[in-house]
């Protein structure tokens, strides 16, 4: 694909960061004494939707987008 593979890994490295930190509060949260699926499960769907949302706002106000404001980048001919 000709890209540069360290270019690769350092985009990835945000969302697998995330998705760590979830399972490691889950795993711990197990560790702890909660064995039920039923629990842990949707706990963990809950902290990945709140990551996001954290994440994108602290993303947009770093960057100055809006909240909800995608750019759109128009190329001229």
């Amino acid at each position: 694909s000709g890209s540069d593979h360290i270019d690769h890994v350092t985009t990835q490295v945000p969302y697998a960061m995330t998705a760590s930190g979830v399972g490691i509060i889950l795993y711990l949260l197990f560790g702890l004494g909660v064995h039920s699926w039923w629990i842990l499960l949707p706990l963990g769907f809950v902290l990945l939707i709140g990551a996001w949302y954290f994440l994108s706002e602290w993303y947009g106000k770093k960057y100055g987008i809006p909240h909800g404001k995608v750019p759109v980048y128009v190329v001229e001919e």
